[in-house]
């Protein structure tokens, strides 16, 4: 037998670099086997009993940030005015500051201080539209399109001790309004909500440090994951608060079922708050089955609960079928009892920037024709998912077919890219293609 010491050098250097690339391929094969499908499946189900953390266990376990002081800035504004803004009440909390998908035509809150240095800033929307629709028990949807010339909005910013001055510009960069930062109400807060999300403590630990690098780097503020879509659900009217619970969690489970969630719902973390103050949610006497909440007061109460919130989804304790879309989205009990999609629409309106996929009611039913692709708001060209030209569109190709297309998309000629979805009609098993790509892109602008 030939040993070791007899070798060359050459074979001896030959044998140690086949030994090490046996190595190499040994730990590849191993961990191949580890992850497994057969053996460690990837789950894409959300379990019928989760594990509601609370926000101190959270922060015990390294799965959150503990909560930074933010500045909430709560304005009125008035379209017609000028200037358009007046001064509601700045108050400092303990929270959270949401993640804004990047969008053009989104105004810009910056605090500076006393040279002019900008500090912070963080994009803000002022929501002039409302979709005011009602949800029939056979799954189709009626609605009409309501613009507003008032509106309380409410922003949050990171507190920091040296910034003296707020200026708002709108999406051109032109300053519209400055506010010094004078007589804020302390509110001294203890967050109270719980969370549970698809993630694996390891998957969490690594955000949750990645977030705190950033943090410390770039000095913004805690957000809950950094790198998720947090989804908050509030409660209005619900005195047991395992109900509640109970109803969100079946809530949830449809984005396991619906694309393009259900790909990614290791990107989203869902948050329950009990209300403590009256949301003002009530129906409409014009409209029925339209269920409508104070969303200032909304977010005030869930910055008072201190819970972190990139979108928001008011669960009415209600035994009347109904709801509402827009920058909120508001489901009573028994709708959701009746249609498990409904808060999906309502979500398509919110944070998809979704149009309704069918004409409304009661109004010029025919939009103007420019050739755009239109979403929800109130400069709504840009990334959309309803067409004012005739198709094909050049944007769609590839996703959509010429059969796809169908006229009635918020307006009579107007085009959407499928024949149905859930913005047709809350019966529909999916969002259409477009939208999923619509969703997918804002999902990429929170989670990185």
């Amino acid at each position: 037998m030939i040993t070791l010491t007899q070798l060359s050098p050459k074979s001896k250097k030959l044998i140690f670099i086949a030994t090490g690339i046996l190595l190499v391929i040994i730990v590849l094969l191993l961990g191949i086997f580890a992850t497994s499908p057969s053996e460690s499946p990837k789950t894409t189900s959300i379990s019928p009993t989760p594990s509601w953390q609370t926000y101190s266990e959270q922060v015990q376990r390294g799965q959150i940030l503990p909560a930074d002081k933010i500045l909430e800035v709560t304005l009125r504004y008035k379209k017609d005015s000028n200037p358009a803004f007046d001064v509601v009440q700045l108050a400092q909390k303990n929270g959270y500051v949401p993640d804004i998908p990047d969008d053009p035509d989104l105004y810009t809150m910056g605090m500076y201080d006393q040279q002019g240095n900008l500090l912070f800033q963080t994009p803000f929307s002022i929501q002039l539209n409302e979709i005011r629709e009602t949800f029939e028990p056979d799954g189709t949807i009626k609605g009409t399109s309501h613009t507003f010339t008032e509106v309380t909005i409410v922003v949050n910013l990171l507190w920091i001790d040296k910034a003296t001055v707020i200026n708002i510009t709108d999406p051109q960069g032109k300053r519209l309004f400055t506010l010094p930062i004078t007589d804020v109400v302390i509110v001294n807060n203890t967050p109270e909500f719980e969370s549970f999300s698809e993630q694996t403590p390891q998957q969490e630990e690594k955000k949750e440090s990645s977030s705190l690098f950033i943090k410390k780097v770039a000095a913004v503020a805690a957000n809950s994951s950094a790198k998720t879509l947090d989804i908050a659900f509030i409660s209005d009217d619900f005195t047991d608060m395992n109900d509640f619970r109970s109803e969100v969690t079946k809530a949830t489970a449809i984005f396991t079922t619906t694309e393009p969630f259900k790909s990614r719902i290791e990107d989203l973390k869902f948050h329950t708050v009990q209300s403590s103050v009256d949301l003002e949610c009530a129906f409409t006497s014009q409209i029925a089955r339209l269920a409508t909440c104070n969303n200032a007061v909304v977010k005030q109460q869930l910055n008072t609960k201190g819970v972190p919130y990139d979108q928001v989804i008011v669960l009415v304790n209600s035994p009347v079928y109904g709801g509402s879309g827009g920058e909120i989205a508001v489901v009573t009990k028994q709708g959701f009892a009746q249609n498990k999609a409904i808060f999906l629409h309502e979500l398509g309106h919110s944070f998809g920037r979704l149009l309704d996929e069918y004409a409304y009611e009661g109004e010029a039913q025919n939009g103007v024709i420019d050739n755009n692709i239109h979403h929800f708001g109130t400069d709504s060209v840009g990334d959309g998912n309803c067409y004012a030209g005739n198709p094909p569109v050049a944007d769609w190709e590839g996703m959509v077919t010429t059969a796809d297309y169908r006229k009635g998309c918020s307006t009579l000629n107007w085009y959407s890219s499928s024949q149905t979805s859930i913005m047709k009609d809350s019966t529909s098993p999916s969002f259409n293609i477009v939208s999923q790509c619509i969703f997918n892109r804002r999902l990429d602008d929170i989670t990185g």
